[in-house]
């Protein structure tokens, strides 16, 4: 299984997109990343619940 971090970019729109009040499935969705990568994220607190 391959694995992969997320990008600086990528974690500049997580935050954008959370700022904006979307959930973190539809940013997963349209990050095209598994629901799960985003919201186990160690190194954001806040996507963490």
């Amino acid at each position: 299984m391959s694995y992969t971090h997320l990008t600086t970019t990528e974690r500049v729109k997580i935050e954008t997109y959370l700022e904006l009040g979307m959930s973190i499935r539809s940013i997963a969705r349209r990050l095209g990343r598994h629901l799960g990568r985003l919201a186990g994220n160690q190194t954001e607190p806040r996507l963490r619940g």
